[in-house]
This record gives C-alpha cells, structure tokens and sequence, in this order.
C-alpha cells in the first residue's frame, strides 16, 4: 500500500530495489545466511502476490517464511498502479527469482554480463516459466564499478585491488560467477595471491 501511494504521489518516478547485503547484516534480522536463496524467493513471491493484488480478491499468500493475508487497498475503486519490482543479483541462484518475480533484474558490480548471457539468462528464463512470465520482458540492467582519478595507473590498481579483494570475499560466492564467464584461470591466480 505505501509503495503504490509513493509511487502515484511521485508521478511514476519511483521504482522499487531489493537484494541481499551481506551476512553479518542477515544475522541481526535473525535471517539465517546459508538459508538466503531461499528467505529472498519467499519474500519476492510475497512481494509480487502484494503488487499483484485485485481489487475481486483479497491478498492471502502462505510461505515457509512470510504469511500475508489482507483486503485489498483500492484507490477510486481498484488498485492502484505499482512501482517496478528489481532485484540485485549477486549469485546464480537470485536470477530464478528474478525471473519469478521481478519486472528487472540489475547484475551486481560482480557479476559479469557474460555471466548473464550465459547460465544466468537460462535461470531468469527458468524462473520466468514457473510464474507464467515471458522472461522477455524483463529489463537486464548493470552494475559498474567507476573510479574516478587524475591519475588512471593510480584508478587501474585501485580496482584491481576491488577485484581481488570481491573474489576473495566470502559472503558471496564471486569467483563461481568469474569462473563460470571464463576467467577460470584469473580467478585461481588471484586467490592463490590473497591466501599467500
């Protein structure tokens, strides 16, 4: 209800991101980290049951995490108008539920567009295919990592450093993604450098 009110009262100008942060950040919303995949596809599928809503039925969605069972808020007699839906996808397993239920996806900073054109887009087209969508409406979009220097050796190093220091990290599983777009060896290279 306050996304469709935020989203009339800014003219349409509003659209509405989610995506996993990190394990430490889980732990205080008591969100157990290795049940992540899962925890987010139940909340999407709530998410999408709410903006889904009609104005014939009340919204009554039971998951293994979320419950929701409420009338459905009507402006001037139907629902109003609803925010596109993104989710950030920083692991292989978020494109299905991006597909599921998303109107877009955006690839994190990590996450090569190889990537997508590769298994990614098999799982969006998957996930699509469970609720009925046509993945082919859903808008790809990508992030990228910019720094910005007077000095571009100095700009070059400094996202090196990003770069092994994200394959290294162990909250997400980044070297599965580099590795499966192709930079196998790269990756090897790098974390045999980080745990030197």
């Amino acid at each position: 209800c306050d996304a469709r009110t935020l989203y009339n009262l800014a003219g349409d100008r509003i659209e509405i991101g989610i995506g996993l942060h990190s394990s430490a950040l889980a732990g205080w919303y008591g969100i157990d980290w290795a049940e992540r995949h899962a925890y987010l596809l139940d909340y999407m599928r709530a998410m999408r049951a709410c903006f889904d809503e009609t104005a014939d039925k009340a919204i009554d969605y039971q998951g293994p995490y979320f419950s929701i069972s409420a009338k459905t808020a009507l402006f001037g007699g139907k629902p109003a108008p609803v925010p596109l839906l993104h989710l950030k996808v920083m692991e292989v397993e978020e494109m299905g539920t991006a597909g599921e239920t998303c109107d877009a996806v955006t690839l994190g900073q990590m996450t090569p567009y190889s990537f997508y054109l590769g298994r990614g887009g098999e799982r969006l087209r998957e996930g699509a295919q469970v609720a009925g969508r046509d993945s082919q409406t859903i808008k790809v979009n990508k992030m990228i990592v910019t720094l910005v220097s007077d000095d571009s050796e100095s700009a070059v190093q400094r996202l090196k450093g990003y770069i092994a220091n994200s394959i290294g990290n162990k909250t997400f599983n980044y070297r599965r993604m580099v590795e499966e777009s192709g930079f196998e060896k790269e990756a090897g290279l790098i974390s045999a450098k980080l745990e030197a």
